[in-house]
């Protein structure tokens, strides 16, 4: 049996709004402090987290007084993951079939494959830092109200634990698992799954 591999409409709305995102707090994380505050490169690119950083320390003044090297590290693992991320798209973009947009055969196994292990990453680190500040007594966002937190810190963050895991975790990790188990199963692929549901809908 074939691998095949058709992205769902919401892996390619994830990819679209989350690498530029991420890509801006890469080069933010990674110029300060000189597009902190004060820095020469704060306007206009970066004048949001004037803000953010006062939301959460890791991106503020604090941490970067202290040395606290935690948020360039994790910067750098997104730069790996979003190197990840690329490749996907671009294996998919090159390949795909002008009309269903479907990629088969090896590489589709590898798109699968390298988007899949970028979600595991994604999740991974977004849980670690959820867990640096539980573990910390929430030193670097405790300073906020709830509406504050849940606003500016729990929503933005929670993205990228719900998205990933949705996405990339369980349906890219199925579509994989299906292709193990190659001719033992019959069973449609995850995106096979979401593209016969909107088919559905448009009947």
């Amino acid at each position: 049996m074939t691998f095949t591999h058709t992205p769902t409409a919401l892996t390619k709305l994830w990819l679209a709004i989350s690498l530029p995102a991420v890509a801006w707090d890469f080069f933010y994380v990674i110029f300060r402090p000189h597009s902190m505050p004060g820095g020469s490169m704060h306007w206009p690119v970066w004048v949001p987290y004037a803000l953010y950083g006062e939301v959460d320390h890791n991106y503020g003044w604090k941490q970067w007084n202290a040395g606290n090297g935690f948020t360039a590290a994790q910067s750098w693992m997104n730069l790996i993951e979003t190197i990840m991320y690329l490749i996907y798209a671009a294996i998919w973009w090159s390949n795909k079939d002008p009309v269903t947009g479907q990629i088969k055969g090896r590489k589709a196994a590898l798109a699968v494959l390298c988007a899949f292990a970028s979600g595991v990453m994604t999740e991974s680190k977004t849980v670690l830092y959820w867990l640096n500040e539980a573990c910390s007594d929430f030193e670097n966002i405790r300073q906020n109200d709830l509406f504050r937190l849940v606003v500016l810190w729990m929503i933005p963050n929670g993205l990228w634990l719900v998205f990933p895991a949705k996405e990339f975790i369980y349906g890219f990790g199925k579509e994989i698992l299906d292709g193990l188990a190659g001719a033992e199963t019959e069973e449609p692929t995850y995106s096979e799954v979401v593209k016969n549901g909107a088919e559905k809908k448009e009947l």
